[in-house]
């Protein structure tokens, strides 16, 4: 916690932009990932202490199988882990006497010398962790402190890798990465090179290039933010194992053989890495504990966010749920598995906690101005970065700083390398600030771009860094979208009835089978209760599917935005799809270890909880979750464009679904 890597979350919000809409949530990912760390600790233990002996005994025969392999790994494998590689020489000073080829008796002799000097490794700190262990009291103890440290550490760790303002600026640094790996980008070829050169061991390399002797290197497709933590990780338990292994030298005239503290050591950074990296079933079952379905990341923010954004949705009881935690194995295709199953009736309070998180999303996430400020902020900041990139040494950029947001990465990130620290909102922020006070004193021509980006530049930081609205929302609420449905089927009707009416003849007087089945889809199609759901709801993906049309409404909105802009009815828009509303958190039946599990006395095997009967009560809150994201900022009057702006939305809606329905039935144009 005191390396820089991790210390740096102090300074980088949990979520994002939100505390300029709701002040008081202003959570950072530091006591965040404490809390998680808290809450998996407790899962864990909880896990273990309610896990019957048969499940105990597997379990810790199959832990110390995994600890078997690191150690003959550690000594006579050809691996050097990355973790500490720099503590290296250190660590084998904390061996000696080893034979050339370790045979099975040298490898139990050191395991058992490590559970036999438990005292030495142990945490007073995490006595109350301790499970009540009736066998193998010694060797429990060191394999569940290894197993219960990698869970917590993992936990730590789990989101120290997000750049500053989190998500927002991963985004932004994943498109200017694309961007500058093409050959053909407008950029200074020596500026896209260092960005490509900065992100390209965590965007574009085949493996993280993280050596150990339990896991193996993760593929480089997961996200930034994960890839990055990885290589944070690593660099932490370097820095800690720098100090640490010199402390544990063994002396040259010391009967002593091994270090146990250093075979603790070892597991623990051996067993964290496996985990994060989802490196077998059992690990898998250990990550879950802090990324899975009902989780211990999941439990930290959603009441504290709810709480930090003044509203009360109600408490969960994450103790009853904590409680009730056991480690459960079961048969998966003749496989054995573990996971962690929750008691039956603790039911209704899982499907609070899963609803309660999506209500975080779309109604406070996706609150039209929490959107505002995040899509302002991204905006901003690739406008910067690509005047950055596109001049060289010689030319005066807005924001010379902005190359802290990719350069931070350049760092090797060893020990005394302090520049990563610097990758956080505070200093992203800082630039933008000098950024809007010498542009507030300069002028186009200082900076070489057009007056308009200029003016657009300058109005987005005026907003974000002042609160001097600029831009006003289109859409407040999926409900205005509705309206213009409403309008647009109003004017539909007609036509709706005419092809009904057709359709409906066509079905009772035709006798072949493929006229009639046509004629039964059309009247599904056209069926005016459903085209009412999708009005109510404001449902535009759903409309271009019973009728599929040219433009969808994305497009119109866009298009429309855009003449506005050329007539100068509005001098800047800002447009966005918010397709994330469409992620509901619950798990895919494809990959059980998401699965909710559930054990209890009437319950001879666990069972997975059938999560998707949430579905109905996260669809309605999805009917209030904005889609379709648009601001404008106006040259006059802001309610009067507006409501300009949605009628023309309507009217072409209307033309295009029209259209659509001509062409779909000759009757209309009869």
């Amino acid at each position: 916690m005191s390396t820089a890597y991790f210390h740096r979350l102090h300074d980088v919000y949990q979520s994002s932009t939100v505390y300029l809409t709701f002040p008081c949530n202003r959570t950072k990912r530091y006591e965040h990932s404490y809390g998680t760390m808290e809450l998996a600790g407790e899962m864990f233990f909880s896990a273990i202490t309610n896990a019957d002996s048969s499940t105990l005994n597997n379990f810790f025969d199959d832990t110390e199988k995994k600890l078997t392999l690191a150690v003959s790994k550690l000594f006579f494998g050809k691996t050097k882990p990355t973790y500490c590689d720099s503590a290296y020489s250190s660590l084998k000073k904390c061996f000696k006497q080893v034979t050339q080829k370790l045979i099975p008796s040298e490898t139990s002799q050191v395991i058992s010398n490590a559970y036999k000097n438990y005292p030495l490794v142990e945490d007073l700190a995490l006595s109350h962790y301790m499970p009540p262990f009736s066998s193998d009291f010694a060797k429990r103890k060191f394999l569940y402190q290894c197993l219960l440290e990698a869970v917590r550490i993992a936990a730590l760790f789990h989101d120290v890798g997000h750049p500053p303002y989190s998500h927002i600026m991963e985004t932004i640094l994943d498109d200017l990465y694309k961007k500058c790996e093409k050959p053909d980008n407008k950029f200074n070829v020596d500026r896209a090179k260092n960005l490509v050169d900065c992100l390209q061991p965590y965007k574009g390399s085949q493996s993280d290039n993280i050596m150990c002797f339990l896991s193996d290197p993760h593929e480089a497709k997961s996200a930034l933010h994960e890839q990055v933590g990885l290589k944070m990780l690593a660099c932490a338990f370097e820095d800690t194992f720098i100090r640490k292994f010199d402390d544990l030298e063994i002396p040259r005239n010391s009967e002593k053989k091994f270090s146990p503290i250093a075979i603790y050591y070892i597991a623990v950074a051996e067993f964290c890495f496996a985990i994060l990296r989802d490196q077998d079933p059992f690990f898998i079952a250990l990550h879950r504990i802090i990324d899975g379905t009902v989780d211990a990341d999941r439990m930290d923010y959603i009441i504290r966010d709810t709480l930090n954004s003044g509203v009360n949705w109600g408490t969960i009881p994450y103790k009853r749920l904590l409680d009730s935690c056991k480690l459960v194995r079961y048969n998966l295709l003749g496989e054995y598995r573990y996971c962690v199953a929750f008691q039956k009736k603790m039911t209704e309070d899982i499907d609070d906690l899963l609803v309660t998180r999506y209500k975080i999303f779309s109604r406070i996430n996706y609150h039209h101005r929490s959107y505002k400020t995040a899509l302002i902020l991204q905006r901003i900041v690739k406008k910067l970065a690509e005047d950055y990139l596109s001049k060289d040494d010689s030319q005066d950029e807005l924001c010379p700083g902005i190359i802290d947001l990719w350069d931070c990465l350049s760092s090797t990130m060893n020990s005394g390398d302090l520049y990563i620290i610097q990758w956080n909102d505070s200093t992203l922020t800082s630039h933008l600030y000098k950024t809007l006070v010498d542009m507030k004193n300069g002028s186009s021509e200082n900076y070489k771009i057009s007056e308009e980006d200029y003016a657009d530049i300058l109005s987005m930081l005026d907003e974000f860094l002042l609160n001097h609205k600029h831009f006003y929302s289109v859409f407040k609420r999926q409900a205005d979208q509705a309206q213009i449905f409403a309008n647009v089927f109003k004017r539909l009707r007609p036509a709706v009835e005419c092809v009904v009416k057709h359709e409906q003849k066509k079905y009772e007087s035709s006798k072949d089978e493929i006229s009639r089945a046509e004629a039964e889809d059309s009247l599904k199609r056209m069926d005016i209760m459903t085209l009412n759901a999708i009005i109510e709801n404001g449902d535009a993906d759903a409309l271009m599917r019973l009728i599929p049309a040219k433009d969808t409404l994305g497009t119109i909105i866009q298009d429309v935005l855009c003449e506005y802009k050329s007539q100068g009815k509005i001098s800047a828009f800002i447009y966005d799809h918010n397709r994330q509303r469409l992620k509901t958190g619950l798990p895919e039946n494809k990959d059980l270890s998401y699965a909710v599990f559930l054990y209890g006395s009437e319950i001879p095997e666990p069972e997975v909880y059938d999560v998707t009967i949430l579905s109905d009560q996260i669809r309605q809150l999805q009917r209030h979750c904005l889609e379709y994201i648009a601001y404008i900022e106006p040259t006059k009057d802001s309610e009067e464009v507006i409501i300009s702006i949605r009628e023309e939305i309507a009217n072409r809606l209307y033309a295009t679904v029209i259209s659509s329905l001509r062409e779909m039935f000759s009757c209309l144009n009869e």
